[in-house]
């Protein structure tokens, strides 16, 4: 390992004696593969001792040197700590002492990719042999913290990772963070070399080598620079060419366009001469509008000289007019006085009539009294002998009643059949319940009977039965067999499956075979016969997301015969697989073809002792009673082995035959059996409830026949009673009215009521003479006033035969102005009709006259303008739209061309001169940084003896590489380093030199590289040598 910082040649002595006389890797009780004994003392602990002592910085360390390197359980190594010294670290050792495991402990614990490292990219192989998991833990120099270091540690296993950072659980991120905080490039192989990749080192291309030496002269900020300084001149090269593309484009199109201007200008004549005929049409719109309203402006001026002339017309009839209204005002008042009259007739009239009545009503109110006041005695006698007959027809009704005797008794007997008629329902309601809690348990017994006998005749059916073993299982086989059911119709052939439901053997043995041989997904696929049958199923399997599968069967030509075991019988070979079983040709012939069931053989016990005979018969297959056995043969011998496995013991039970169950039938029978004494009996208590039913529902009968017969005859007696009670009313009110007293008392109130009804027939008498005479006086007015109204009549009929006359005329002349009007309307209907014409053609007119004054502004002149323009235009014919759509597309494109290269030619001026300042101080800093290197470079050749020297090629930014340019003898031009002219030893050299020659410019904290002698010579080994202790002693 190398340092990054130079010391003074009296410190690289010193550490150079040190590191010579001291052991370089601690063993702390080891031996030197690192195995045995333990560390007593933590590293961390004597770190941070050693930090108490004396700074790092102190002691000539750079921040992110390494101070230590400690290792647990990697590779070759027990537990191991490596401490090496700020500048110049040698690790010599025979191979296989461990050298690499620290180059590799140190891409570990750095977080580095291990393909970096040429060897296994697994972590468990880093860890030593025997171990379950290792750790790595590394110290960093860096005096920005307080303690001057800090440690990076992992521990891992083989699927598991555990980071930490100065003690603290950290993540992977972090330490990425970290490493490139320190500027820790794994990736670069001239900081980090391991042994499988120095190789790599001299096949870098030159820009590979380029880039790799400015990542680690400075930085990846450097690196990130030139990759910016490329993707500038790459895209100013695009830019460049996009310009140039761009103004050739340009030519191009205006040596188009100028060959067609000549037709674009006949076409934007044309299109001038249509513009004009268009705005003419709009103008003419307009000019028509103009023409009507001054039209429409004389109707209105003619309706309003007629409409005045009918209002002056209106003023004379009203002025003739007048005399008439008052005529028929008078005659009006007269109309209403005669009316008048007439209503005061005719209420006295009415008046008279009424009394005339109320005079007739009276005296026939007079004779009844009269009547009655005679009659008075007659009626006296009449209710009398009512009375007597009365009377006897009450004592019948009394001796009647007294034949039904005391009825108190048929009301409790009514109470008492209430009462039993209740207890009856009850009895009848809870014997209802029994029955039905009867039928209820009888069903349930039939159901029983019913389940009973479908178990019965499901053991009767084995298929049914092994289908229900499958299905319970695996319940998509279900729904797939209903689906098939369902739409056998959109199947061409037939669908058979599941494969294991077709498959039967009686034996124990060979379904366990069976097991073994076919798969789980072919034990529940079904078989199909053709392509098309197979995608309908497979489609809906896909779709339900059944857990199912089809196959198609095998063509009819292929063959799978069985093979020959006549041979074999002697070893307890009896059969092949396919023969042991029954299943239909076509589900054989698939087992055939997907498990090659044909080739395999079974054998008896006695094949358990021949099995090393059988596998030397030329069978690839077969099974025993215990076991499997597969033959394997050598490619390159004789030599056959045999692998075994146990047959497992519940395999194959979906190809066993379902065997009858006699226990479980004899069960089912008897309960059946029990089911169907218990369902006699049922029947029996069910008829027992039913007649006493039926003896209940007679008795019930009985009592409401009872019950309504006690309610009639006692419906009969109450009707006696209150016919009894009626006649009783009726005879105590005719006692009352047939007294003596009653009979005195009605003479005088009629002879009251007599002398009443004459006093009041006198004062009607006495109205009908006064209603008399005061219509004989009105009548006597009524003349007067028809004679007066004669008169205002024929003077009223005069004055209105004048205002016929006059409204005839006004009629006529109202007339004449309505047509005015109507006409009028229209012709404003029309010019409204002109007016959204012209405004629909042209919407703002106001912004077209200046153009429309250049036009004619008669109606006929333009309409011949029109014509005469449009027969210009029709003139300049044949030349297409996509012509001139094509000439004023490239015109848009030249306009842009235009534009984008004057900007392009600006921008690009602009890049050139920004990149040409950016490359020139890139290549400055570069220049001087390889000439400092190609310098030491060639001054390390002629320590050896040979030449050599860099050449940094930057005349271009895209085309900067390095060369390295070595001779190993004498009088040979320096050539570039290859692999094709140069030896494994030679590019070696130049591989250490090149690395001594980057020492002094690098930032890196630390370099690595193992086995720096790999290929060289031993001259070479010493001169490297020589170089290496030199360069630590002068510090040159």
């Amino acid at each position: 390992m190398v340092s990054r910082r130079r010391r003074s040649g009296a410190e690289e002595d010193q550490e150079l004696r040190g590191l010579v006389s001291a052991p370089l890797v601690e063993q702390n009780g080891l031996d030197g593969r690192g195995n045995g004994g333990t560390n007593t003392v933590p590293p961390m602990k004597r770190r941070k001792e050693l930090v108490a002592v004396n700074h790092p910085m102190q002691m000539g360390f750079s921040r992110g040197n390494i101070l230590s390197l400690k290792m647990g359980n990697v590779m070759t190594f027990g537990a191991v700590e490596l401490r090496p010294g700020p500048r110049l670290n040698m690790i010599i050792g025979p191979n296989g002492a461990g050298k690499s495991t620290i180059v590799n402990a140190l891409c570990l614990v750095f977080g580095g990719n291990l393909k970096i490292l040429g060897r296994s990219s697994q972590l468990g192989s880093y860890i030593k042999h025997g171990e379950t998991q290792a750790f790595v833990e590394a110290v960093l120099c860096d005096d920005q913290v307080p303690t001057g270091a800090r440690s990076i540690k992992r521990e891992f296993t083989k699927d598991r990772n555990v980071w930490s950072i100065d003690g603290e659980p950290s993540t992977k991120g972090e330490i990425d963070k970290m490493r490139a905080q320190y500027d820790i490039q794994l990736d670069n192989l001239t900081q980090f070399l391991p042994q499988e990749k120095i190789a790599q080192f001299t096949e870098l291309s030159e820009s590979d080598l380029l880039k790799s030496t400015m990542s680690a002269l400075g930085g990846t900020e450097r690196v990130e620079k030139y990759d910016e300084l490329l993707n500038d001149h790459m895209r100013l090269q695009h830019m460049v060419n996009k310009s140039a593309f761009d103004e050739k484009q340009l030519e191009d199109l205006k040596a188009k366009n100028k060959g067609i201007e000549p037709d674009v200008a006949l076409f934007h004549e044309r299109q001038q001469i249509l513009n004009n005929i268009k705005l003419m049409e709009m103008l003419r719109p307009w000019v028509e509008f103009e023409v009507h309203r001054e039209e429409v402006q004389g109707f209105k001026e003619t309706a309003i000289k007629v409409d005045r002339e009918l209002k002056q017309m209106k003023e004379l009839y009203n002025t003739e007019m007048a005399p008439l209204r008052q005529k028929e005002e008078q005659l009006e008042a007269h109309s209403e006085k005669i009316s008048a009259t007439h209503k005061q007739v005719a209420r006295w009239d009415k008046k008279l009539t009424k009394s005339l009545e109320q005079c007739e009503e009276i005296a026939a109110q007079f004779d009844t009294a009269r009547d009655a006041y005679n009659s008075v005695d007659g009626r006296i006698q009449e209710r009398r002998e009512k009375i007597r007959d009365m009377e006897v027809e009450i004592e019948k009704l009394e001796e009647k009643m007294q034949s039904y005797g005391d009825q108190s008794k048929p009301k409790e007997r009514m109470n008492d059949t209430k009462r039993e008629k209740l207890e009856i329902s009850t009895l009848l309601s809870n014997v209802s319940e029994e029955s039905a809690d009867e039928r209820r348990r009888r069903r349930e017994i039939e159901h029983e009977i019913s389940v009973g006998e479908q178990k019965l005749k499901r053991l009767d059916d084995k298929k049914t039965r092994k289908l229900e073993m499958i299905t319970r299982e695996h319940y998509d086989l279900h729904r797939a067999l209903h689906f098939i059911q369902e739409n056998h119709d959109r199947f061409r052939g037939p669908v058979v499956g599941p494969i294991a439901l077709e498959v039967n053997t009686e034996s124990r043995y060979h379904a366990r075979v069976l097991g073994a041989c076919v798969p789980k997904w072919l034990q529940y696929a079904f078989l199909v016969e053709t392509a098309e049958d197979q995608s309908l199923l497979s489609r809906t399997i896909s779709e339900q997301r059944w857990d199912v599968n089809c196959v198609t069967a095998p063509s009819p030509s292929a063959r799978f015969d069985p093979v020959s075991i006549d041979h074999l019988r002697a070893f307890g070979i009896y059969s092949t697989v396919l023969d042991c079983f029954d299943a239909s040709e076509n589900i054989k012939r698939l087992l055939a073809a997907h498990c090659s069931l044909h080739n395999i053989v079974i054998g008896d016990q006695n094949s358990t002792r021949n099995t090393d005979a059988i596998s030397r018969s030329g069978v690839q297959s077969f099974f025993t009673p215990e076991a499997n056995y597969s033959v394997r043969r050598s490619r390159y011998g004789d030599h056959v082995s045999s692998r075994s496995q146990p047959l497992p013991d519940h395999g194959g039970d979906v190809f066993m035959g379902v065997a009858d169950n006699d226990a479980e039938r004899q069960s089912i029978t008897w309960s059946l059996e029990e089911l169907q004494m218990q369902r006699n009996a049922s029947l029996q208590r069910e008829h027992s409830i039913l007649e006493r039913q039926k003896d209940l529902h007679a008795k019930l009968g009985e009592i409401d026949q009872t019950f309504i017969s006690l309610r009639r005859n006692l419906e009969v007696v109450n009707k006696t009673e209150q016919a009894i009670r009626s006649r009783q009313n009726a005879l105590k009110s005719l006692r009352q009215e047939s007294s003596t007293e009653r009979a005195e008392e009605e003479k005088q109130k009629l002879l009251d009521d007599m002398r009443s009804l004459e006093a009041s027939s006198r004062e009607k008498h006495e109205i009908v003479f006064e209603s008399t005479m005061a219509q004989v006086q009105l009548f006597t007015e009524l003349d007067r006033a028809v004679a007066q109204q004669g008169d205002f009549t024929r003077e009223v009929d005069k004055l209105t035969q004048k205002g016929r006359e006059l409204d005839s005329q006004i009629q006529a002349k109202r007339e004449e102005t309505q047509n005015l009007k109507d006409q009028l309307r229209d012709e404003v209907r029309k010019l409204h009709e002109l007016s959204e014409k012209a405004k629909k053609a042209c919407p703002n007119p106001s912004d077209y006259k200046e153009q429309w004054d250049s036009f004619p502004q008669e109606l006929d002149e333009l309409d011949t303008e029109i014509r005469t323009e449009r027969a210009r235009a029709d003139t300049i014919m044949g030349i297409s739209p996509d012509l001139i759509e094509e000439y004023r597309r490239r015109q848009q494109q030249i306009e842009e061309l235009e534009k984008r290269v004057s900007n392009n030619t600006q921008v690009v001026e602009d890049k050139r001169a920004n990149l040409e300042t950016a490359r020139a101080d890139f290549s400055q800093w570069l220049r001087g940084k390889v000439s400092h290197m190609s310098e030491r470079f060639t001054s390390l050749y002629q320590q050896i003896g040979c030449a050599g020297e860099l050449k940094l090629y930057d005349e271009e930014i895209d085309k900067i590489r390095l060369e390295i340019h070595v001779s190993y003898r004498n009088n040979m031009e320096m050539r570039v380093l290859s692999g094709q002219t140069h030896s494994g030893g030679e590019r070696m050299v130049a591989t250490m030199l090149y690395h001594f020659a980057l020492q002094d410019l690098t930032p890196a904290p630390f370099r690595v590289v193992d086995e720096m002698n790999q290929g060289m010579d031993p001259v070479f080994e010493r001169k490297i040598l020589d170089i290496m202790l030199r360069d630590a002693r002068e510090g040159a």
